[in-house]
């Protein structure tokens, strides 16, 4: 398979993959504007979401649940960059299994370590930020944040027609 044929075939299977039907944009667009108005302050979040002062929530059950959702939600986005390394390993694997798995492994770490540092950065960050209220700054970021979370969610409704 030369290159021009992998690319086709990988914008084909990627618009296939990342169309998720009009149902899909506007429950997707549901979400957004959900968050987009609690940002802005419009929408509270239920407190039963909120952890509990000193008490943060941790645990394998909710990893994991976390991690299905990010996969589900963004699997469609990640597959056009991914699949041309699969056929790429794919392609080395009969003559060079270990340097295509080295290959596999070394861009699955690469794809986790983002999130991961986001993950782990997060905390830091929102202390830095002093997120909860204490600058004007971080105020008007949350808001412009709401603003853009919205469009997006419209964009969204809007694209199905």
């Amino acid at each position: 398979m030369n290159k021009m044929h992998l690319r086709a075939l990988t914008a084909a299977a990627g618009r296939m993959l990342g169309d998720l039907g009009p149902w899909g944009n506007y429950a997707v667009a549901v979400v957004f504007f959900s968050f987009g108005l609690h940002l802005l302050d419009v929408l509270p979040m239920p407190e039963a979401w909120r952890p509990a002062p000193g008490h943060a929530r941790r645990g394998a059950l909710g990893a994991l649940i976390f991690g299905l959702v990010f996969g589900v939600a963004l699997g469609p986005c990640t597959f056009g960059f991914m699949a041309p390394v699969l056929g790429v390993t794919f392609g080395m694997a009969p003559s060079a299994p270990l340097f295509a798995l080295g290959v596999m492994a070394l861009f699955g770490f690469g794809h986790c370590a983002v999130i991961g540092l986001a993950g782990v950065s997060s905390t830091w960050v929102q202390r830095w930020l002093r997120w909860q209220y204490a600058t004007a700054g971080a105020q008007w970021l949350r808001r412009g944040c709401g603003v853009l979370v919205i469009a997006a969610g419209a964009w969204l409704v809007a694209s199905v027609h």
